[in-house]
């Protein structure tokens, strides 16, 4: 029965993001735009360290450059406030009276949120790049089927810091703060923005293994077969399962906030 009302979840997820066709649009063309330049940018550190950089030549970086941009909408890595909003309306107080627990709701709406945003945004913006670029692709089936796997686990990991940053407003109230520093910590730590390889090997060494690195520095790893495929994934599996349960340990401490105070 739950299996059932899961994949309706997903299917509601994947129709409802279907919906914005002009955002998906706009959406690709700014993370185009962002790609060009980031791309440019790293290209002329490149050229000034004389080809190499963190084990990234020109075409790794373009590469990495694409992923990442692609990456953005089925990570959803601004993200969203929804179950914010309903915290401090006190409308998630309908939420826990579901047949299923509340990160496991929102968890089924987003992965077909993510799907649908995989085919439809990330897919085609990362032809866009290889249309203009020499771009590296994975050329045998295992590759593929361990990206595939690789990006499944940072939509999860992705979902769930989200997740934990929503859920910190039932003792915050006020969800800017939380949620802004749930999506700069995302946004800087997790090689969105600069490979991780390109900082000096102690801050690499730690940034690697912290859970926002298996949002996005993960499936690039894994896509351009940088270091051991099976330690990434089952890095990201270990902080995807772990980021999950506390998910769900954080929403009954809510729950049980919520019911003292009289939601």
């Amino acid at each position: 029965m739950r299996l059932g009302l899961y994949r309706e979840l997903a299917r509601y997820g994947w129709r409802r993001q279907t919906s914005y066709r002009a955002a998906t649009l706009a959406g690709m063309f700014t993370n185009s735009v962002f790609a060009l330049v980031q791309g440019a940018v790293l290209v002329a550190a490149l050229h000034a360290a004389h080809g190499s950089i963190g084990g990234y030549d020109e075409r790794d970086a373009l590469t990495y450059v694409w992923l990442a941009q692609a990456l953005i909408g089925p990570l959803a890595i601004f993200g969203g406030r929804e179950l914010a909003d309903r915290i401090r309306t006190g409308d998630v107080a309908t939420d826990f009276a579901r047949p299923v627990t509340l990160p496991s709701w929102w968890l089924a709406t987003d992965i077909g949120r993510a799907g649908s945003a995989f085919v439809f945004r990330a897919i085609p913006q990362f032809l866009v790049g290889a249309l203009l670029f020499s771009l590296l692709v994975p050329t045998s089936a295992s590759r593929w089927l361990a990206v595939a796997a690789s990006a499944w686990l940072a939509v999860v990991v992705s979902f769930a810091l989200h997740m934990l940053g929503n859920l910190a407003v039932f003792w915050t109230v006020e969800p800017r703060g939380p949620l802004a520093a749930q999506t700069l910590l995302l946004v800087g730590l997790s090689g969105m923005l600069l490979p991780l390889s390109f900082f000096p090997t102690p801050a690499y060494d730690l940034l690697r293994v912290l859970p926002w690195a298996a949002a996005v520095q993960g499936p690039v790893d894994v896509f351009l077969g940088h270091g051991s495929t099976p330690a990434t994934l089952g890095l990201q599996a270990l902080w995807a399962v772990a980021l999950m349960a506390a998910t769900h340990a954080v929403a009954r401490a809510a729950h049980h906030k919520l019911v003292v105070q009289g939601g």
